[in-house]
């Protein structure tokens, strides 16, 4: 359903178990819609819950089916937008669970607004004031902004069947198989990987990449690194922060700041894994949702504290 915010835009909103029990939102990362969640994660922590919660996807305005983004991204519109969302669906607390950059925009949710906040959890957490994660993702996301100048052609384009072979082999293959020759192990992988890919770019335009994966390389002011360091420290809910150990868009360093900065939280280092697999390998998203599932429970002790 499309859910209206303030200014008149329009949010694409996804709810299931409308009405039972407390409530987790779900943030995607970078472009992806909300259907991000829906191949492997959200399954699985539907079964491990039995049912017992409200799970709500959304996606960011410039994002699938929300209206289109005016201007450039900025994280800190992203949540308060996240914010109004919630009340323009009556939520006064949730649960906040961000896959990459949703993880990010929780991470401001929570320090803005930690009244509505029962918990926060993440995997694969950005953190704006860890110089090496800044120096890693520059160098990633210049050689996307590069490669994404070969679409300009289809800049004005919606992602869609016609055109997605393109965007893929252009922006997305040459990250996750960087060495450029493909044995014939990794061109199944990339069929795999291709193919999963599509539905949750489908319907955003090109140029929205090209904005979001700019705006990851602006440089970050260092008053402005520390206000975010400053608003990290001050979460209150209790965290959980997930990482894998061979990530290789965001180094773990990322989280284990994080994790010493965020006052209740713990950290899980996931030996192996990569940045998107959990929301594309069935074995690895499960034991991601499982330790998601136990950290729900360990929550409702009121007492909690994870440190």
């Amino acid at each position: 359903m499309l859910v209206e915010i303030e200014n008149g835009l329009k949010i694409a909103v996804k709810v299931t178990n409308d009405g039972k029990g407390e409530t987790i939102l779900f943030a995607s990362g970078s472009i992806f819609n909300f259907r991000q969640y829906d191949m492997v994660l959200l399954p699985f922590l539907r079964k491990l819950l039995r049912d017992r919660y409200t799970f709500i996807q959304y996606d960011y305005v410039g994002i699938g089916e929300s209206s289109p983004l005016e201007g450039d991204f900025e994280f800190q519109i992203i949540a308060e937008q996240q914010l109004q969302l919630l009340d323009a669906l009556g939520l006064e607390q949730v649960h906040l669970f961000g896959y990459s950059k949703g993880a990010l925009i929780n991470q401001l949710v929570a320090a803005k607004s930690p009244d509505r906040i029962k918990s926060m959890a993440a995997y694969g957490s950005p953190n704006l004031a860890d110089p090496n994660s800044l120096d890693w993702s520059n160098d990633e996301f210049n050689a996307r902004v590069e490669r994404l100048k070969q679409l300009r052609d289809i800049w004005h384009e919606p992602i869609s069947g016609n055109n997605y072979g393109r965007v893929y082999d252009t922006v997305f293959l040459p990250t996750i198989f960087r060495n450029g020759k493909l044995s014939l192990l990794d061109r199944l992988k990339n069929f795999y990987i291709k193919r999963k890919l599509q539905p949750l770019l489908i319907g955003t335009k090109v140029e929205i990449l090209y904005k979001l994966f700019k705006y990851y390389t602006h440089p970050i002011a260092e008053e402005e690194r520390e206000r975010y360091v400053d608003a990290i420290r001050s979460i209150q809910a209790p965290t959980l922060l997930m990482h894998g150990t061979a990530d290789e868009i965001i180094p773990i360093s990322a989280s284990r700041l994080l994790n010493d900065w965020i006052p209740n939280s713990m950290l899980i280092e996931l030996n192996g894994y990569r940045h998107s697999e959990p929301m594309l390998v069935p074995s690895k998203g499960k034991m991601l949702m499982v330790h998601y599932a136990d950290f729900l429970e360990v929550t409702k002790n009121p007492n909690l504290q994870l440190k």
